[in-house]
């Protein structure tokens, strides 16, 4: 009986996926510089050389773990704003108070990674300041999906407008998140987005 052997190449006894997930989740709460390789290593089980020789080193794991990022959450995001299952003002509502929420309910001040990202390392790499403006492109367009469907008469360019005012307040929410902001002022930070939403083609 022929004797089946690993392929060359291929890492041996774990789910690639699922340990990327532990890495963005370091890189996501502690940042880049806040990740060492022995924390990689300890949440992992990995030893060092099953780690770089399916992801790289620490700048190629940082750059996959943002990717994955983008396909569990911004995609994820993504489609809750463009799901028609309820109104567009639901939606927008919804993504303005998710920092709120997760803030209350789970205790979670990690922010949003993709923000993150953009204050850590999006002004050194080029890689990652790609997948950090991709990751904002998709909300910003889902965004002017909303506002548009709440007033068709709405022009263009005060879509736009609108649709990147209210991804800025949903990042500053991030970060007042993470920052430890009292919820007061996030909330007012919420009620200043929702105004957004009054459509005024003065504006």
């Amino acid at each position: 009986m022929k004797k089946h052997t690993q392929p060359v190449g291929r890492p041996r006894g774990f789910d690639e996926t699922k340990v990327l997930k532990k890495v963005m989740e370091l890189f996501w709460s502690r940042g880049y510089e806040g990740t060492g390789l022995a924390d990689i290593i300890s949440s992992t089980g990995l030893a060092k050389g099953s780690l770089y020789k399916t992801f790289g080193n620490k700048q190629n794991m940082y750059i996959q773990a943002l990717s994955l990022y983008e396909k569990l959450y911004v995609d994820s995001a993504f489609k809750a704003l463009t799901d028609n299952s309820c109104c567009p003002e639901t939606r927008v509502i919804e993504f303005l108070c998710e920092p709120m929420k997760a803030l209350t309910k789970k205790k979670d001040r990690k922010g949003c990674f993709l923000c993150n990202a953009s204050a850590d390392r999006a002004d050194i790499d080029q890689e990652i300041q790609t997948l950090v403006q991709r990751g904002y492109a998709k909300l910003s367009k889902a965004l002017q999906i909303n506002i548009t469907n709440l007033n068709c008469d709405i022009a263009p360019d005060i879509v736009i407008k609108k649709a990147e005012a209210l991804l800025a307040i949903y990042s500053g929410l991030q970060v007042m998140a993470r920052s430890g902001v009292e919820k007061k002022r996030m909330q007012a930070a919420i009620d200043g987005g929702l105004l957004i939403l009054q459509i005024n083609t003065d504006t």
